[in-house]
């Protein structure tokens, strides 16, 4: 899957996660467009990141444990004494939100 394939399946998984409405696995994988073993991969990948998801049994949905939110984007560093050329980052991460 492309870079930004991915990316914009992470932001689709994230709202529907937020909205509590992605059904079962297979359904989940259905609504973002790929395969179930895909979907687990991309689970995977939003859990490295700092997501904290887990299938809720009764309601037959992904929830996060916690409130969170995904921002993805570009910050600069020029406060931090950068050595050796670059003077901005990417970044892609989740967190903790205090807002549901």
């Amino acid at each position: 899957m492309k870079f930004f394939e991915q990316l914009h399946r992470l932001e689709q998984m994230h709202q529907l996660i937020k909205m509590r409405a992605t059904g079962t696995p297979k359904e989940f994988a259905h609504k973002v467009g790929v395969s179930e073993s895909t979907l687990y991969e991309l689970l995977n990948i939003a859990r490295e990141l700092g997501a904290c998801i887990e299938f809720n049994r009764v309601r037959r949905t992904y929830v996060y444990r916690n409130p969170m939110s995904l921002q993805i984007g570009f910050s600069s560093l020029e406060s931090l004494q950068i050595k050796g050329g670059i003077r901005n980052y990417w970044s892609l991460q989740f967190f903790r939100s205090e807002v549901v």
